[in-house]
């Protein structure tokens, strides 16, 4: 029996395609292997945001070389165009497209011995859904794939070139994926895209209704919404969440930065003042919800100033995590050849400001979770006890737990220690012997 083996980098769905593409090879009668040097065939599902993430993806690609040089090389995912041109000591035996990666199997069985068939488009007239999965390992977390493709234009971003125009996928399908995943023991599903607010199935299905349908399937302990754009955070939206119990009052909020001028420079298509304007509504809907976000650092023009303005509206906001990241050139977007002349010490200092910042936030919001009654889904023994995280994406631990209770439950924690929750098992509800 042929193996193969599967590295993923970067985000939701990227991961919720790997799991499909090793179903689908598992299917077509190869077995997955835990390591590189026991495959016969070794699949790298690349990130290509940043010149950062291509970076990643070649030592990926050079660990694996190493490992198994006999190996088939598969490169997919956002990095084809840029794998094109790595060094010959990396160039896969295969590339292939995103809308194509539910094609891998047969592709491989296809490549002739003397030249490899290369696929690199990556948004080409493939299937977007052509992949399924059913079961996503031991996790109680499941991700489920519901639109692909972004018609955005950041200026620092290529994925619109990568994943094409947006498409949905019908709502029938997304709810029989999602069937498939709870009774396969998945207590929580996060909704993935590329950029999922642009959903909108042939049947006219807006987000919202995903929402309240997936959220009311039985057997689901917990519905999560994976990244969305401030634009997309609609009444409607938040009116469905509001009125499901199963879904979790959390939203990734992109900021990208708090400055105006670099807004506009980004192409973000909204200010710092609509984006604070955006979480107001979240918070007049949610109760107490957590708002996590993204923020670029050292994007061309952003001067100190703009920095300053960054931390002023994060602080301002409130944030309950945030994923900071410095600025990295992706090649062939605009962003890429607009001038920078901070230098490099400073862009670092200004990163490190904003990560204390975020942590200070993080903190923040943990204690106002204190005595609050929060809902959660423990995951894995810890050293100090059983652990998960809250409805409202915070680490909790509670370390006098028996047993890891099956489902979600609610708990009322007894004090945060720094970003993470405790609590005492005498204080979850329904009572542990309802919970077996």
């Amino acid at each position: 029996m042929r193996t193969f083996y599967i590295r993923t980098l970067g985000c939701k769905t990227n991961q919720y395609e790997s799991r499909g593409i090793a179903e689908s090879l598992t299917l077509a009668g190869l077995a997955e292997v835990p390591t590189a040097k026991e495959a016969d065939l070794c699949l790298l599902n690349t990130c290509g945001v940043t010149a950062r993430s291509d970076a990643s993806c070649r030592s990926a690609a050079r660990q694996i070389r190493r490992a198994n040089p006999k190996a088939t090389l598969v490169i997919t995912g956002c990095c084809v165009d840029l794998a094109q041109d790595w060094p010959d000591a990396l160039k896969p035996d295969l590339l292939v497209g995103n809308r194509f990666k539910h094609r891998i199997a047969s592709l491989v069985d296809e490549m002739p011995a003397s030249a490899a068939p290369q696929v690199p488009d990556a948004a080409g007239t493939g299937e977007a859904f052509g992949l399924s999965v059913s079961s996503f390992s031991r996790s109680t977390r499941a991700f489920i794939k519901i639109q692909d493709g972004c018609s955005n234009r950041c200026s620092y971003c290529a994925i619109p070139d990568a994943r094409g125009k947006p498409v949905s996928r019908p709502l029938a399908a997304i709810l029989s994926e999602a069937a498939r995943l709870i009774e396969h023991g998945h207590r929580e599903l996060v909704i993935t895209g590329i950029n999922i607010g642009q959903y909108c199935s042939d049947q006219g299905a807006p987000l919202a209704r995903v929402v309240t349908a997936l959220g009311g399937l039985a057997g689901l302990d917990r519905l999560r919404l994976g990244s969305i754009e401030p634009a997309h955070v609609t009444d409607d939206l938040l009116s469905a969440m509001a009125g499901a119990t199963t879904v979790c009052p959390h939203l990734h909020i992109p900021l990208q930065s708090g400055d105006n001028g670099v807004l506009q420079a980004m192409n973000r298509g909204y200010s710092a003042e609509q984006f604070a304007e955006t979480v107001k509504r979240v918070r007049r809907y949610l109760d107490t919800p957590a708002i996590t976000t993204d923020v670029i650092v050292g994007f061309p023009g952003e001067d100190q100033k703009a920095f300053q303005n960054s931390m002023a509206v994060c602080r301002s906001i409130g944030f309950s995590r945030m994923h900071v990241f410095l600025f990295s050139p992706r090649p062939g977007t605009p962003a890429a050849d607009m001038p920078r002349n901070i230098p490099d010490r400073t862009v670092t200092s200004n990163r490190d400001a904003l990560i204390a910042l975020a942590d200070e936030m993080a903190g923040v919001f943990a204690q106002e979770l204190v005595g609050k009654r929060v809902g959660v889904i423990l995951e894995e023994r810890g050293e100090s006890g059983w652990e998960g995280y809250a409805d409202r994406y915070v680490r909790l631990c509670l370390p006098d737990a028996p047993d890891a209770p099956k489902g979600r439950f609610t708990v009322v924690p007894d004090r945060a220690e720094g970003k993470v929750l405790h609590a005492d098992w005498s204080r979850a509800h329904p009572p542990a012997n309802a919970l077996r």
